[in-house]
């Protein structure tokens, strides 16, 4: 090009094919420019293949581990058998008469309402562990006015639907200090 203006000449791309950065002659269809062949892909950004393998990695990961990272749920929702039996545990006070009554953790706040998972894995926390668990269920107890003396675990089995009677086992038993 001269130094005294002008315009550029116009670049062509390989036989065939309009000027450099276009589709195929007479078509229409644009690609970006300088690029090589007929019409080039542009494909997705860095930033976008980068998270996509980030997510498929951790995808991998909590199926293989069981791991539950949200929204990876690590494949465990339907991933259980379902039968015509529930199984569950129940926490009950116990007064110094003997009376068992069941502990209202639904009535007691959110920081309780867990308490029936608590007790699924109570076999494994260790011996000073379970007793201030079974010391906060006897301090809940008291707070929903009931006596508790003693906290007992049970494990309860018994029909999904209908009626039917359900089976207790004994699993826990914990005396507490009398307040």
């Amino acid at each position: 090009m001269a130094s005294g203006g002008g315009t550029a000449p116009a670049r062509t791309g390989p036989a065939g094919t309009g000027p450099a950065g276009t589709g195929p002659a007479g078509t229409g269809l644009v690609g970006p420019a300088g690029a090589e062949g007929p019409l080039a892909v542009v494909g997705p950004g860095r930033v976008a293949r980068s998270f996509v393998r980030s997510f498929l990695v951790l995808f991998v990961f909590c199926g293989l581990t069981g791991t539950v990272l949200w929204p990876l749920s690590g494949w465990h929702l339907f991933s259980h058998v379902r039968t015509d039996r529930a199984h569950g545990w129940e926490v009950v006070a116990v007064d110094r008469a003997g009376a068992e009554r069941p502990v209202p953790f639904g009535d007691l706040g959110a920081g309780l309402r867990g308490a029936p998972h608590v007790a699924a894995g109570l076999a494994g926390l260790p011996l000073a562990e379970r007793r201030a668990t079974c010391e906060a269920w006897a301090e809940a107890a008291t707070s929903a006015g009931l006596e508790a003396a003693e906290v007992r675990v049970y494990a309860v089995e018994g029909p999904v639907a209908g009626s039917g009677p359900w089976s207790r086992e004994l699993r826990f038993t914990c005396p507490v200090r009398v307040r």
